[in-house]
């Protein structure tokens, strides 16, 4: 997670600031919509890793929107994706979509780190990998199953950690107008504690007993 952090705070900190000015035209609405599903506010950032808020993205697999639906899960949720209309490009109703898949796959895997994982490969793709390796948490499966698993897919809950981080509006990582030297301004290893993790990542969503306490940061981003 400290190499997405460093990127985004300061080799790549000119990307970052024209990203969150992008976010600031969607950001409230997105904060209502997971308010109304009951869902933690960090999830706000997951737009960040998928489309850079761009509405209009488009992936050469074929997500498209702010927050990257494939048209089969986009129709599974409620939209309209056909030749005529396609309704991920509307941020209010891709953010509505977004969120109740978000809702069913944390309902399904009961913690975050995978939900979030299937949010990037599909929920079936997942199921499939958790019950080859017999894993139960996303750090067993980056342990035993980490050849089988598609690159993308490891590295997408370090990236959300980090975008999280730097969104949150009192983070001291902020992107800096005059960085320090690499070395320095790179967050030490020790640095990220209980106090600087996004709230998705210190405690459960819902309830004790519906969400088990999510792995520490440090260990589901190594």
């Amino acid at each position: 997670m400290e190499e997405y952090l460093y990127r985004l705070t300061v080799s790549q900190k000119a990307v970052t600031a024209r990203v969150l000015e992008r976010a600031g035209r969607v950001l409230p609405m997105i904060r209502t919509v997971l308010k109304e599903q009951d869902l933690p506010p960090e999830l706000a950032a997951l737009p960040f890793v998928e489309s850079a808020f761009e509405t209009k993205a488009v992936s050469r697999a074929g997500a498209a929107g702010l927050w990257q639906l494939m048209p089969v899960t986009a129709r599974r949720f409620g939209l309209i994706v056909d030749a005529s209309q396609d309704e991920r490009f509307d941020p209010r109703k891709a953010t509505e979509a977004a969120t109740r898949y978000l809702r069913y796959l944390y309902g399904r895997f009961r913690n975050w780190p995978l939900a979030l994982a299937a949010y990037n490969c599909g929920e079936g793709a997942m199921d499939a990998l958790l019950r080859r390796y017999g894993a139960n948490t996303l750090d067993e499966l980056c342990v035993v199953g980490r050849a089988s698993v598609p690159q993308e897919t490891l590295q997408f809950v370090p990236k959300f950690v980090a975008a999280a981080t730097v969104m949150h509006p009192a983070d001291q990582y902020a992107p800096q107008d005059k960085p320090s030297a690499p070395r320095q301004t790179r967050p030490p290893q020790n640095r990220i504690q209980e106090e600087n993790k996004p709230e998705l990542f210190r405690k459960p969503a819902f309830s004790e007993k519906d969400a088990p306490l999510i792995p520490t940061m440090r260990r589901i981003s190594r």
